[in-house]
């Protein structure tokens, strides 16, 4: 609806306050020296400091005698002298092109108490010191510069130095060459005259509006003198390179085309050129022939639309009228009455006389009468009486999508679930008050279908489908407090009604209805007796918002498409990570038909279907359960890395490293996972010891990834997956009950995808904490060798294996020998052996036994996660050329699943496995006779050959050059 304005005696319309002015403040230098804020020109007579444009100063020029900074920059923005003649000397601001000094403030001092200035300002002189400064304020200029004069009061020339100065710009009126101020003159262009046609300015051979120049608060408007309105955009920005943003006659001053400049061009015919200088935009007539603002801002002399000739019709234009109207709008100060009707001219609402202050938005609906939950307005009329009476008129327009949907009348009613509390309204015609409240779901149910007839202004009554259509339900007694669970809601007939209506008001996760006639009075549900009542806010101040007065309105198929969307999402199966039937005589195909049969109906808005697709997929999700992993040994795969989990030190997180990582591969003990049943949960273990995560409080914050070892305090809990065979899943703290019973969203197990470390997931729908178990029943072990035919490994786990391609090997210690087992191919969970075999790898099949620390007693010493090593003192198994033994090594890191000799601190220089002598002892190497002929260097480690520097043979030092 186009704007229309009845203009009585003046003409209102605020939309914004007035333009804003340009204001310049330099402070002292200690925030800011003065020299960012512009440039000195010492060379110019006088000297001149001309501010930049990122200053916002937009040009002003400071001329003086002398200005400097010389050494007191860090205490003052400008310093100025006079010449060495001592005479009265001026100091000028001026404007920059386009502006004028609205005002000045100024704060001045002496440099030193010696030597005096005496200051001019406005015919007043003051002599200023250096023990105090004077201060002036706002001195009104309303010219292009200001000057004062400053004189040195003795005999030797001192400095004035300025301590803060604020300046303030306002636009200057530019007219052209001809003078059109207050004058009434007319726009032609190659196009046509500039007319006024009723809805926007125009283009015409013949027709042409009389314009004229109004200046109010030093700025300058537009103003078609013939139809007694301003010129305005069409709307506030532009709409392209090409421009294009159309103008029209109008009174909505918040559009005004303002500051308008006439410029001369090399056209004789049309001699000028119109611009807007706030947006630097040109007047343009285009051929349509509409006028509109060009965004073109290198202007081209040749272009018609933009040149045009000024006609003075005649000089008598007075701007007084004009003015006021201008006045009206930027200082307002009536009393206003705001109306708010439909689209039909209908009233919906009208507001008690409002008294407006100066500078009022008039033309805005105030917040508290707007529905924007509902509604949205636009102003339509301004009326204003000679009483100065206003009467402003808004377009109420129904949103397309409202907060709720009403009926004006109950022929078709729209019916919504409401829900509060997380229970559902129903209609009981047997329960005390006739409503109740349910937990359970109550989509296609016609007891738990409720309407709104009405309209949001007038206020609503409530309906529900199986009550009928002339039964409404309302209060029907007051509540001032308490009522001992008395249920004062009730169904009322249509001739008991009494004009209570329901207001509707958008509050925190839904709405609140109120009533119209007392707003204290909410519809409340009672969690004490499960009823539903009226609660005044003396009884609770913020009930409005409380989880007691918040209503959450479905739609049956909105309740329908929900469950359909939830179900459809699901991935139907057998494998990990998927849903299956708990039903047997309803399987996995039957459930994926009957949810693609829902979303048919739904596709093709088979309404008559909607209730019994609901009713089956009700049916669906009771029987869908999460297919997760059980009890027993896997390798976890991440979807997104396909990287296995695995852990590499006992703490799985510091404040500076991380040791839990998904870039494991399936073949190594470390990447094998427990997961283990105890007191109904599974808790997932590796290496002997469970993860878990940091934070163990109820705030939930902290990092995921930390394993420890003392188990069974953070269980698994399964989070669906996104495709066969993946899942998710959480770690959580606690038993299954209490305050830790579980946080999901700060237990997540996910992968940094940059650096494969574990971290605490944001959804677990992502790649990074999606999951794949595979079943763990074997694991593949690297021997070293040969030596003298057979292949060797240390080896420690903390599960049962069943070896097939190796003979595990204890060892025991008896004085300084070390002395081998039998050989077996089962060990037990986290024993430590010596595998011996005839190939480079044997396979391990996993058991059932499972332990969380290496066992101790033996010889060896076993490890299940990387730990450092101290080689000069233990021994790792090696080689010394010939004979396989435990040596001294000079490494730092002894890998996961390994197991050494702890050093005995009797000076053995290590371990030698003999089978020649006998097949079942490992001999210290001080037990070799002096007739073997061994040879050895320094470190105690075997050699195959002399070798330069000092060799041990049956005991004596050789030295060899």
């Amino acid at each position: 609806m186009k704007q229309k304005l009845t203009l009585l005696l003046l003409a209102l319309l605020a939309t914004i306050g007035a333009w804003a002015n340009v204001t310049v403040t330099i402070v002292d230098g200690t925030n800011a020296p003065f020299d960012t804020y512009g440039t000195r020109n010492t060379s110019a007579t006088p000297n001149t400091f001309t501010s930049n444009d990122a200053s916002g100063m937009a040009g002003l020029v400071l001329s003086a005698p002398a200005i400097d900074r010389a050494n007191w920059w860090s205490t003052y923005c400008l310093a100025i002298k006079n010449s060495a003649a001592q005479k009265d000397e001026n100091v000028t601001f001026t404007a920059p092109t386009g502006y004028v000094i609205k005002n000045i403030s100024m704060t001045v001092q002496a440099i030193s108490s010696n030597n005096s200035y005496d200051v001019t300002v406005n015919g007043e002189t003051t002599r200023v010191t250096g023990a105090s400064a004077k201060e002036y304020s706002n001195i009104t200029v309303n010219a292009s510069s200001f000057s004062f004069t400053i004189n040195s009061v003795s005999e030797t020339v001192n400095w004035l130095a300025v301590k803060s100065m604020t300046v303030t710009l306002g636009s200057e009126v530019l007219f052209d060459p001809n003078n059109v101020a207050g004058k009434t003159f007319t726009l032609q262009c190659a196009r046509g005259y500039v007319y006024w046609n009723g809805s926007a300015m125009k283009g015409h051979a013949y027709n042409a509006s009389k314009f004229a120049i109004v200046s109010y608060d030093n700025n300058t408007y537009l103003y078609d003198v013939t139809n007694n309105a301003f010129v305005c955009h069409t709307t506030l920005g532009w709409t392209g390179s090409n421009g294009n943003s159309a103008v029209e006659s109008s009174n909505d001053f918040s559009k005004a085309v303002k500051n308008i400049s006439f410029g001369s061009t090399d056209i004789a015919t049309y001699p000028y050129y119109i611009a807007e200088t706030v947006y630097n935009t040109w007047l343009n007539m285009d051929g349509t022939p509409n006028v509109y603002f060009n965004t073109w801002k290198n202007f081209e002399n040749g272009n018609g639309g933009n040149t045009y000739k000024i006609a003075v019709v005649d000089t008598d234009f007075d701007q007084t009228a004009a003015a006021a109207m201008l006045d009206a709008y930027f200082n307002p100060s009536y009393t206003v009455t705001y109306i708010v009707k439909d689209g039909s001219d209908n009233v919906l609402f009208t507001s008690e006389p409002v008294a407006t202050t100066n500078g009022a938005n008039i033309t805005t609906l105030p917040a508290e009468y707007q529905l924007t939950n509902f509604y949205t307005y636009n102003t339509v009329n301004v009326t204003i009486s000679a009483s100065g009476n206003t009467n402003v008129e808004f377009t109420a327009t129904p949103k397309e999508n409202p907060l709720i949907r009403y009926t004006a009348d109950t022929s078709n009613p729209y019916y919504y679930n409401l829900n509060i509390r997380s229970q559902y309204l129903v209609y009981n015609s047997e329960a005390t008050g006739q409503v109740t409240l349910q937990s359970t779901s109550e989509p296609f149910n016609a007891n738990a279908s409720w309407a709104f007839i009405g309209e949001p202004y007038a206020g609503f009554k409530v309906i529900n489908k199986t009550k009928g259509t002339d039964y409404f339900l309302t209060y029907t007694s007051v509540v001032t407090g308490g009522n001992g669970g008395k249920n004062n809601i009730q169904f009322v007939e249509a001739g008991e009604f009494n004009n209570r209506y329901w207001i509707v008001d958008k509050n925190t996760g839904g709405f609140c209805l109120r009533m119209k006639e007392n707003t204290n009075i909410y519809f409340h549900h009672d969690n004490t007796h499960k009823l539903l009542r009226t609660c005044s806010t003396t009884e609770w101040s913020a009930v409005h918002n409380d989880a007691g007065s918040t209503l959450v309105a479905s739609t049956d198929e909105d309740v329908l498409i929900a469950l359909y969307n939830e179900l459809n999402a699901l991935s139907i199966g057998d494998a990990i990570g998927q849903y299956s039937s708990s039903d047997a005589q309803t399987s996995n195909t039957d459930v994926t038909a009957t949810i693609g049969q829902v979303g048919q109906a739904i596709s093709s808005e088979q309404t008559s279907a909607y209730a019994a697709a609901y009713a089956a997929l009700q049916q669906i999700k009771g029987i869908l359960v999460l297919n997760t992993p059980s009890a027993g040994f896997y390798r976890v795969k991440n979807v997104a890395t396909n990287g296995y989990l695995y852990a590499t030190a006992a703490s799985g997180y510091t404040s500076t490293d991380r040791y839990v990582y998904a870039n494991g591969n399936n073949s190594s003990a470390e990447t094998i996972i427990q997961l283990a049943e105890h007191n109904g949960h599974l808790y997932m273990l590796t290496q002997g010891h469970e993860f878990g995560w940091i934070a163990q409080s109820s705030t939930g914050s902290g990092q995921v990834g930390y394993v420890r070892a003392n188990g069974f305090d953070k269980y698994v809990n399964w989070l669906p997956g996104t495709a066969a065979g993946q899942i998710a899943f959480a770690i959580c703290y606690g038993n299954g009950t209490g305050d830790y019973a579980s946080y999901l969203t700060q237990g997540i197990y996910a992968v940094d995808t940059q650096d494969n470390t574990i971290i605490r997931g944001t959804d677990y729908t992502e790649n990074a904490a999606q999951w794949i178990f595979e079943r763990a029943t074997d694991m593949s072990i690297t021997l070293n060798g040969p030596v003298e035919g057979n292949y060797y490994a240390t080896f420690c786990v903390p599960f049962n294996v069943e070896l097939d391609g190796a003979t595990a090997y204890t060892l025991t210690k008896n004085g300084t020998e070390l002395t081998m087992s039998e050989g077996s191919t089962t060990v037990a969970a986290g024993t430590p052996v010596l595998l011996v075999g005839e190939g480079n790898s044997a396979t391990a099949t996993i058991g059932s036994n499972y332990t969380n620390a290496p066992v101790s007693g033996t010889a060896l010493t076993g490890n299940f996660f990387a730990i450092p090593f101290d080689g000069t003192t233990n021994y790792t198994l090696g080689t010394d050329g010939t004979k396989v033994g435990f040596y001294h090594w000079n490494g730092t890191t002894l890998n996961a699943n390994r197991a050494y000799v702890a050093g005995s601190g009797s000076g053995v220089k290590g371990f030698v496995l003999n089978f020649d002598d006998d097949a079942t002892a490992i001999k210290d190497l001080t037990d070799l006779k002096d007739s073997d002929g061994l040879i050895y260097n320094l470190a105690g480690q075997r050699i195959s050959k002399m070798q330069k520097g000092i060799n041990i043979i049956n005991g004596k030092k050789i030295v060899v050059k």
